[in-house]
């Protein structure tokens, strides 16, 4: 995970001319930073220090870099998003209220952090997958509002950027990976993975996400959008009240037909469900 400031270059120069001395910006940058960390391992990481059952305690992550406006580290993948989240709001508060105590700064809204996310095999090549987690971060800029990009390493193939990412999972006008959240949009992709861990999805066709969205690309087979109409009738029959929080769950994703896949700008949330919700299963087994 690689997290950092959003506008930072920005806001620095912007303090030309006004501020005759920028060391106190750059100290309360960095301090922000290490608060944000700290709370960030309290909150999220402190509960899993001892290992279930018993044993020697285990800090599940390992600090790269802590600096400045960056943080990388590695941590257990089932914990990422939740630091990431756990920091951004931190940083946030922490440079509002360190950048206010400095004469000139005062009113200062704060600095918002912008955090990419690779989720890897140990046996993965570290080095590529940090370049990516990196471009993934850059994915992620929007100085208003701290976002998060992430994706998740299948194979032995390392995309080598975003773009390349999405040229794997684009076509025919419609792409099946966002580039980025924010924070308040993942929770709404966070509830649309609870509703497909339920055992009556897991039965069912819409628990095959990855062929679902493969559905046509070759050319032979039923047309994607008739797979997931019949998945979608499965589930009905079978679980009705489950059916009706799967349309909920899409819809506040921007999916507002029952009968298509995708949002206005083409976009398809079930595979970024599917891989949060592997997440989940591979820390389970």
């Amino acid at each position: 995970m690689h997290i950092d400031g959003n506008g930072v270059g920005r806001f620095f120069a912007g303090l030309q001319g006004k501020l005759s001395d920028v060391r106190p910006v750059s100290a309360a940058l960095a301090q922000a930073t290490k608060d944000a960390a700290a709370e960030a391992m309290i909150a999220v990481l402190k509960a899993s220090v001892q290992p279930p059952g018993g044993g020697k305690p285990v800090v599940p992550a390992r600090p790269i870099l802590l600096g400045g406006d960056d943080l990388t580290v590695l941590l257990r993948a089932d914990l990422a998003l939740d630091f990431a989240q756990s920091f951004s709001a931190a940083f946030e508060r922490k440079t509002k209220e360190l950048f206010g105590q400095i004469e000139g700064l005062q009113g200062h809204e704060g600095l918002t952090a912008k955090t990419g996310i690779v989720f890897m095999g140990p046996k993965q090549p570290f080095v590529q997958a940090y370049e990516l987690c990196e471009d993934l971060a850059k994915e992620a800029r929007a100085e208003t509002q701290s976002r998060v990009s992430f994706w998740r390493l299948t194979g032995a193939m390392i995309p080598r950027d975003a773009d390349e990412i999405e040229a794997l999972t684009s076509r025919d006008g419609m792409t099946f990976w966002r580039k980025s959240w924010a924070w308040d949009e993942f929770a709404k992709l966070e509830d649309l993975v609870e509703v497909m861990s339920s055992d009556e999805i897991g039965r069912g066709p819409l628990r095959r996400v990855p062929e679902l969205a493969q559905a046509g690309r070759t050319g032979s087979g039923p047309a994607p959008e008739e797979v997931y109409r019949r998945a979608l009738n499965v589930l009905r029959n079978r679980a009705p009240a489950i059916h009706a929080g799967f349309l909920n769950a899409m819809r506040e994703l921007g999916v507002d037909h029952a009968e298509t896949r995708f949002d206005a700008d083409g976009y398809v949330p079930l595979l970024d469900a599917h891989v949060l919700g592997k997440l989940a299963e591979d820390q389970a087994a």
